[in-house]
Formats: structure tokens, sequence, C-alpha cells
């Protein structure tokens, strides 16, 4: 493996109304939770919408 993967794998994303910065590896591990596991997603992010209102 070489040095240039290694940095494409930490670089950083800005995400708008986020505070700071987050790594693009975390995103892509997120995705993949998300991919394997929708029904558990969906359930999350319905309790974050629900718990703003």
């Amino acid at each position: 493996m070489g040095g240039e993967e290694e940095v494409i794998a930490d670089e950083l994303i800005d995400i708008d109304k986020v505070e700071g910065r987050v790594k693009a590896s975390s995103i892509r591990k997120i995705g993949e939770i998300v991919d394997k596991h929708p029904e558990e997603a969906l359930s999350i992010i319905r309790n974050w919408l629900y718990q703003e209102a």
C-alpha cells in the first residue's frame, strides 16, 4: 500500500451545518453500516428527528 492511499483514506470533508471536520473514512464506514442494517439506521434517524420536534 502506498502513502497516497493512506492520505486519501484520511482526507477531511467539510459538511454544512456540522461543526468541525469529519474523516472521509468515517463517513464511508457509516455508509457501510447503514447498507448492512437499513432498518436499524432508519429507526435511529427517526428517533433523532422526533427528539428535535
